[in-house]
């Protein structure tokens, strides 16, 4: 097994444990009848006064009995699993491992029970007494094993035994690498593993992340050689611009010149390192490492007076801070560097940590506050700390993002206001003094009031949440050298409500960083850090280009230096495993104002496969310290981002491109980039064409009008599926309250419409006049002095563009503000004139490519069939590649032209080819093909001005060619242009093979036949009176019905079967079992619209006792008694004459298809009484309400043949009152 479901096993197994224990003490989740603390064979902490904290915070028992529970198990787990850890270094004697030589006990349990005889008859020799007085042991030196706390629990020894077993068996299994429990990484891997059911159920629910779920939402746990990257970066640097003659250069790798000192020096001792939030310390764990070698290369090179014996208490009582929401991370982190400290020194002792859990629960200061008023503060002073306590009380939803240091800050400044430059009075000198002894004796003074506080048990409790409380409060109001962390990523479109509006009220100005939680982290760290100090993170790209992120950008520009930054993309293999898609960053940003330092960009993303990225990045560090050139890194200053609108990120342009910018923009220029409109609610005012008409009538009718909604990758014109209930000006749709109609004086105008998310790219076509638009289909209308449609599409297609705008966002969004900022240089009349021709000549091209297709409103199959199918398949699709091989090379002179125009150099070029891949129609010609293509009509004037190079193939290759044209061309990420740049094959080379040689692309066949079948259902179904044809319930079988329809096509038996062959199964099987299923599937052209099939496939069930086909447009509230009386009834005729042909035959064969007609005639019944339901509720289908809201009935009685709608769709359209 993978250590993965080792530790899933053992989650489990301690779960059902603690609730077992719980069961014992009498709470459930059923409510709490807790009675005692002590059950026999069991040890549970103060349960009443964990109970009661939780309890404030939730609304219902059994969310409060879940936290209760995930607590106890997650400690219990944690600390046996530390146990395990702890004995692995050798730190301890084995307390986990099990051994023979040992009757089957670890050592610790053998060498106890010497000692501890009278437990030798107890369930397994006392191993929950041992246990026990193990854990008592571990506290002495370890926090996390205090049997104190209420958290603490020993189950029953039998559970005992059954989670050390599943903890032992990760050591047994030859998949895990040998001495996992050594890893300096294993508590993060663990505790990251033991969150992913968490994890997963959040996502399953679909609920906001409120700040109880952020740390599970957010965990990923950071490799190591990332944390080294960084914080060498950070806390190295910050020693190196101290002592630039140290030899921790030549240990670390550190990039920079440290020729000489850039900075004042501090004692070691008093530099300061937090992260704010922590998880399970990898950050801190390689900070101590790091601060281990800096203090040996004080005592040993520059005499500094420190004891090496006391280096790893001073490393994590002084210089080590951290903040996390989760006590179960602190606790790890705690643990993992008591570790790191006990490996230096056996006998080292930790007096405290800083490193705390935002999770405390504190009381109210009202019962309390009178500590602090009457014994320790003045009147005055308790008014801010109140302030400040109610803060606190907040710690647990917000962690290290309270921004309490300000209200010193803001009193301070008040008493300044109050002072002025007037002379000082008695008062308020003595206000001023009392003040900053305020401020000196806080800690202090808090600390006295809690001990007073503390008299009994309940209040001990209470007293230790406070004492974690001034522990948070003292670390999160201070300043540091160096701010590392891995924050969480939650986009502000997902927080719940309380988080949500926390963001906005404490992250918003002056610099708004309110997009995603770790845009606020950016900001908060930035407070953290000292002036001069370094931030170093990993997070998301997002940011470095997004107009949303762009005050944070500002922050990163106008307050900080930033020295490096790994634009390292996406890596499932090497950084965060395969289960996580994320385009990572990380940077070191020093915090000053003087911004005149370069940056390096490792631009490790482009370009390479996952698998390869961290040695690259490897390689290109150790480039960046020796002073090799390397192309994947940029050195620039960032401060010249600033020139351009929203100032993104853009390292990896040249300064000559990126001083186009300085050009008038597509906005300036008068071309409108408007946002389309959002219906919330395309359930109800959305539909596909074919939804409500059976033909793509012209002019648009009086209710629907044509939708550009965006769809899938798609130039020049198409997508055009979508339209939109405009009624009387959209008089319903405006009427919806929900509704959001925007850019309102461009309805219904003619512009180029865009996809602009997909991770192909933002794609342009036209956007015909009297049609509306989508915010998923935003649009673009020339309204200034430059009005040219065609050449406008053209330059927005043109490679360049789509190279400006990846760099503007690089993300699979395009935003409406990022087309804005795209810089427009205007063309001589000349070009204008010949680019706007070459962009007709595409638009016209793809029309008369799309107008082949059933779903762009195709009224018969483009197949002419007249000697063999295969023949009429290759005359089809070489035509079209074609007309598609035509646009690819009209693609390219558009390109050459704008590339003239904007004056690229070879350098620009070259960045943009290796960023986009080369032109399809650069590659390299087959020289034959060149000849062929040549002398094609049309192509003659258009060889004259290709100019690509020529090449001939060996027999070799040209099978190789042959072999991916026939099997891999179309395929689902294999259209004509993608086909071409993966495998650098010219498409007139493509073109060629398919018009010469007669190599056929398989799945364009395939696809082609399927699409025939559709044309011949919808007729053969249109021309029936009811709309209805039995699948199983006449004399005619739909095998006859469809010959009878070819014959009349004027296709003949053996071309039918040729297209079974292509089918790849018979006609009938297909029909019966597959072809609603693939109809549904080819009708899904929108991602976030339900299939919407034209064709539906009744059925009784899995025996088939009565099965259909409809047509939707003859479907409504009749077709259901005609289903009765005509169709079920001629089929249960028949079956039920079959019963008695078979009735005296008693052979095994007859006996199987008797009881077969008896289950098919129980489903009819069965079907029959769902018809029933269907007329009593008073179904009544019409056209316009679209097929998901006329099929939700059908579908929720199981009356399909398979299912058409997603759970939710189902659910939405059920309740539909429209």
């Amino acid at each position: 097994m993978k250590l993965e479901d080792h530790v899933e096993k053992i989650r489990i197994k301690v779960e059902e444990a603690v609730k077992n224990t719980l069961d014992r003490c009498g709470i459930t989740i059923n409510g709490n009848n807790h009675a005692q603390q002590n059950v026999n064979g069991i040890s549970i902490g103060n349960v009443e006064q964990l109970v009661q904290s939780i309890q404030s915070e939730k609304s219902e028992w059994t969310e409060c009995f879940d936290e209760i529970v995930d607590d106890y198990a997650f400690t219990l787990f944690n600390r046996l699993v530390c146990m395990k850890v702890l004995e692995a270094h050798g730190l301890y004697p084995e307390m986990i491992t099990q051994r023979q030589q040992h009757s089957g006990k670890s050592y610790a349990h053998y060498m106890w029970l010497e000692n501890n005889q009278q437990y030798r008859d107890d369930a397994f020799e006392g191993l929950g007494e041992f246990i026990n007085y193990q854990f008592e042991q571990l506290s002495l030196e370890c926090d996390l094993f205090n049997t104190t706390i209420p958290l603490h629990m020993i189950p029953t020894a039998t559970f005992i035994k059954e989670i050390i077993d599943l903890i032992n068996a990760i050591d047994e299994d030859d998949q895990i690498e040998e001495e996992v429990w050594k890893q300096g990484n294993i508590l993060s891997q663990i505790y990251e593993i033991y969150n992913n059911s968490k994890k997963a159920a959040l996502k399953a629910s679909g609920d906001k992340v409120e700040y109880d779920k952020v740390h599970v939402q957010s965990q990923i746990y950071t490799p190591e050689w990332v944390v080294k990257f960084l914080v060498d970066n950070s806390l190295g640097k910050l020693y190196l611009e101290m002592y630039p003659d140290s030899e921790i250069k030549d240990t670390h790798k550190i990039i920079g010149d440290f020729s000489e000192n850039t900075r004042e020096i501090k004692p070691l001792d008093e530099v300061k390192v937090i992260d704010p939030c922590v998880g399970s310390g990898n950050f801190l764990l390689y900070c101590f490492d790091l601060f281990y070698d800096l203090y040996m290369d004080q005592i040993e090179n520059y005499g500094a007076d420190y004891n090496s014996r006391e280096v790893p208490q001073i490393i994590i009582e002084k210089n080590l801070h951290g903040i996390d929401l989760d006590e179960r991370a602190v606790q790890l982190t705690k643990v993992g560097l008591f570790i790191k400290a006990k490996t230096k020194r056996n006998s080292v002792k930790i007096n405290h940590y800083n490193v705390v859990s935002a999770s405390f629960r504190l009381p109210d200061y009202k019962e309390i506050g009178n500590l602090f008023d009457a014994q320790f503060f003045s009147k005055d002073f308790s008014d801010l700390l109140q302030d400040v306590w109610k803060d606190l009380q907040q710690a647990h939803k917000f962690g290290s993002l309270l921004r309490i240091d300000e209200k010193f800050e803001d009193k301070k400044k008040e008493l300044k206001e109050e002072l002025g430059d007037a002379q000082l009075s008695l008062f308020t000198y003595e206000k001023a003094v009392e003040f900053d002894l305020f401020a000196n004796n806080f800690y202090e003074k808090l600390g006295e009031a809690i001990n007073t506080y503390a008299i009994d048990d309940k209040k001990k409790f209470m007293a230790q949440a406070t004492s974690e409380a001034m522990t948070f409060l003292k670390i999160v109001t201070e300043t540091y050298d160096v701010v590392a962390s891995n924050p969480p990523y939650t986009d502000s479109a997902a927080l719940g409500s309380e988080m949500h509006n926390f963001v906005e009220k404490n992250y918003k100005s002056p610099y708004n960083c309110t997009t995603n939680l770790y845009a606020c982290f950016i900001r908060r760290n930035m407070l953290f850090a000292n002036p001069n100090g370094f931030i170093a993170m990993i997070h998301p790209h997002t940011f470095m280009n997004i107009d949303t992120y762009k005050d944070v950008r500002a922050l990163l520009l106008s307050e900080g230096d930033i020295s490096c930054l790994v634009d390292y993309g996406l890596d499932r293999v090497n950084l965060f495993g395969p289960g996580i898609l994320l385009d990572a960053v990380w940077h070191v940003t020093k915090k000053t104002t003087d911004n005149s330092g370069n940056t390096y960009y490792f631009n490790i993303t482009e370009n390479q496969q996952e698998k390869y990225k961290k040695g690259s990045f490897e390689e290109a560090v150790n480039n960046a310290i020796q002073g090799v050139n390397n192309k994947r890194i940029t050195i620039i200053n960032p401060q010249d981002f600033k020139e351009i609108d929203g100032m993104p990120f853009m390292f990896n342009i040249s300064d000559g491109l990126r001083r186009k910018f300085e050009e008038k923009s597509v906005e300036e220029i008068g071309i409108k980039v408007a946002q389309g409109m959002a219906t919330s609610s395309n359930e109800r005012f959305v539909r596909l064409w074919w939804e409500v008409t059976p033909a793509f009538e012209n002019p648009i009718r009086s209710k629907w009008f044509r939708y550009s909604k965006g769809g899938p990758y798609c130039k020049w014109y198409g997508n055009n599926w979508a339209v939109l209930n405009w009624e009387n000006d959209g008089a319903e749709l405006r009427a919806f309250k929900k509704a959001v109609l925007r850019n309102q004086d461009y309805y219904l105008k003619k512009g180029i419409t865009y996809t602009g998310s997909g991770s192909k790219g933002t794609t342009f076509r036209i956007h015909s006049e009297n049609s509306l638009f989508d915010v998923g289909g935003s649009c673009v209308f020339p309204t200034g002095a430059f009005g040219n449609l065609e050449y406008i599409i053209a330059f927005m297609n043109s490679r360049l563009a789509f190279y400006l705008i990846d760099c503007l966002n690089p993300t699979v969004n395009t935003q409406v503000g990022d087309l804005k900022r795209v810089p427009f240089v205007k063309p001589s009349k000349e070009i204008e004139s010949k680019v706007s021709d070459l962009a007709t000549k595409c638009i016209e091209l793809k029309k008369k490519i799309d107008s082949n297709y059933i779903l762009n409103g195709s009224i018969s199959s483009p197949l002419a069939i007249e000697s063999t199918v295969t023949k009429a398949l290759l005359q089809f699709i070489a035509n079209e590649i074609l007309s598609q091989t035509n646009i690819l090379i009209y693609e390219q002179f558009i390109d050459q032209e704008i590339n003239d125009i904007y004056d690229l150099s070879e350098s620009d070029i070259a960045r943009m080819t290796e960023k986009m891949g080369v032109c399809a129609a650069s590659i390299p010609v087959y020289a034959s093909a060149w000849e062929a293509y040549c002398e094609e009509e049309n192509c003659v004037e258009l060889c004259e001005k290709i100019n690509t190079a020529i090449v001939d193939y060996d027999d070799e290759q040209i099978a190789e060619i042959k072999e991916k044209i026939r099997n891999a061309l179309f395929s689902k990420t294999n259209e004509l242009e993608d086909f071409c740049k993966n495998n650098q094959i010219n498409p007139i080379t493509v073109w060629y093979f398919i018009a010469h040689e007669e190599v056929l692309p398989m799945v364009k066949a395939r696809d082609l036949i399927f699409e025939w079948f559709v044309y011949a259902m919808r007729d053969i179904i249109a021309n029936t009176d009811d709309g209805i044809i039995g699948i199983n319930n006449t004399d005619t079988s739909i095998t006859q019905l469809l010959e009878e329809y070819a014959d009349n096509m004027g296709i003949n038996s053996a071309q039918l079967l040729q297209m079974e062959e292509y089918l790849g199964r018979k006609i009938r099987d297909f029909m019966e079992k597959n072809f609603f299923i693939e109809l549904m599937n080819y009708t899904n052209v929108f991602m976030y619209l339900p299939k919407t099939p034209f064709i539906w496939h009744l059925s009784s069930g899995t025996d088939r006792g009565f099965e259909a086909m409809i047509s939707i447009y003859k479907w409504n509230s009749d077709s259901l008694y005609k289903l009765k009386s005509n169709f079920i009834y001629k089929r249960r005729e028949k079956l039920e004459y079959r019963k008695t042909q078979i009735a005296g035959n008693d052979t095994a064969q007859a006996l199987e298809e008797k009881e077969l007609i008896d289950r098919q005639l129980a489903e009819i019944d069965d079907f029959v009484g769902k018809i029933d339901e269907l007329i009593a509720s008073g179904y009544n289908p019409t056209l316009d309400d679209g097929v998901g809201k006329n099929i939700a009935p059908l579908q929720e009685r199981k009356m399909l043949k398979a299912d058409v709608l997603n759970a939710n769709q189902l659910k939405k359209y059920l309740k539909a009152e429209w």
